[in-house]
């Protein structure tokens, strides 16, 4: 903070976290207030309901928000593509860095899975030293069940296809 010009958050405004409404949100969010508190920067909690939040992420009006985000397929192109290429309508902080640009459509086009796997590391790289998001959590799942349950799979997403599962005698 003293290197940024502001010890102590001196001389910066009041910031504004908005996040989702009803969605589990609410402790981290002060957890994350307070720890911010801190370092001296202040924090303004807002709570929006799905729309109002989503209608603020595109307005690209708000200081800081947080949220989640989870792929639609076991691909590093289900993040690196849709939250962080210049072009991607999921691309919420507005970030835009021509190599990452590059480094992610030759990778999507890449037809050697270590080419593409070194190209999608190299931007990966370049993204973590921009930060345009800070990724504060990670959701992982543990699971317990009876023997006689039978059919019981966990996808690569993490998923749990209920249609598959029966119960045993």
């Amino acid at each position: 903070m003293k290197e940024a010009g502001h010890p102590g958050g001196k001389g910066l405004p009041k910031l504004t976290l908005i996040y989702g409404a009803g969605r589990g949100h609410d402790a981290p969010a002060q957890v994350f207030q307070e720890n911010l508190r801190k370092l001296g920067i202040r924090v303004e909690l807002k709570a929006l309901e799905r729309e109002a939040f989503f209608e603020a992420l595109m307005s690209g009006k708000m200081s800081m928000f947080a949220g989640s985000w989870q792929g639609d397929y076991p691909s590093r192109d289900a993040f690196l593509y849709s939250l962080f290429h210049s072009e991607s309508g999921d691309n919420m902080v507005g970030y835009a860095n021509k190599r990452v640009d590059s480094l992610i459509i030759d990778a999507r086009q890449a037809a050697d899975p270590k080419e593409r796997r070194e190209l999608y590391e190299q931007a990966e790289e370049r993204i973590l030293r921009d930060a345009p998001v800070v990724p504060v959590t990670f959701v992982g799942t543990s699971l317990v069940r009876a023997s006689k349950v039978k059919g019981f799979v966990r996808t690569p997403l993490d998923d749990t296809p209920l249609d598959r599962i029966w119960l045993a005698d």
